[in-house]
């Protein structure tokens, strides 16, 4: 009986040594399938834009667009009064009277307050002749454009240190004014006045002179400045 039952647990113990191995090398495949890196991921971009569009705006103003020269007169042994704005204002003193001994220091203020440089022209309402007249001298009225980094405007804000005009003034000294367009800073393709916060004022100055005969009363005349965009 001995013999029987140990023939007949020899092969249940072989079977099960089988089966221990072989589920223990079909466990190994399966966790060493599981340990393999993944498949390279398919990439796939997309993309998207955004615009924006800045309007081109072009300004410019007189910011200080009165000019008084206010009352006076010429001493009679003078055949003339000359005066102009420039630096702290000149007068020939023995000859101009009144409110004329001390003119303004400042002219005319120009400033670009848009977006795009410009070019500028200037044309006035009357030349010295028809505005001021008179004949014991030849009469004038003359302007001249500087920047304000170059000569301050007590009017102006103060933060120009670089000249507005890239290329240079015209005229750069005092020039008769006429009725006749005449660019003052650029020209019909060049373009220079320009418009960064330390670069856009100009200061327009006047020199005029008075024959001692000229017509009595209130005079004034009309500066037109233009400017045109590329």
């Amino acid at each position: 009986m001995t013999r029987s039952f140990r023939s007949f647990t020899l092969p249940l113990i072989l079977a099960y040594l089988l089966f221990v191995v072989a589920s223990q090398a079909l466990l190994i495949t399966w966790l060493g399938d599981g340990l393999h890196l993944p498949e390279t991921l398919a990439i796939s971009t997309g993309s998207g834009n955004i615009t924006v569009e800045l309007i081109a705006v072009t300004t410019i103003e007189f910011t200080v667009n009165t000019l008084n020269f206010n009352l006076g007169f010429i001493n009679a042994t003078c055949n003339n009064c000359t005066m102009d704005t420039e630096g702290n204002g000149n007068a020939d003193t023995n000859c101009c009277h009144n409110k004329w001994t001390s003119p303004p220091v400042d002219g005319l203020l120009l400033q670009n307050k848009g977006n795009t440089v410009v070019s500028l022209f200037i044309s006035t309402t009357a030349n010295a002749s028809s505005w001021i007249n008179g004949t014991t001298v030849t009469p004038s009225f003359q302007f001249k454009m500087v920047s304000e980094a170059t000569e301050a405007h007590a009017s102006a804000n103060g933060d120009d240190t670089v000249d507005s005009c890239s290329s240079s003034w015209k005229p750069a000294n005092f020039t008769e004014a006429t009725t006749v367009n005449q660019y003052i800073c650029g020209n019909e393709t060049q373009f220079d006045f320009t418009f960064a916060n330390d670069r856009d004022e100009a200061h327009l100055l006047v020199k005029v002179i008075i024959p001692s005969d000229a017509q009595k009363g209130n005079k004034a005349v009309t500066f037109t400045v233009t400017a045109t965009a590329p």
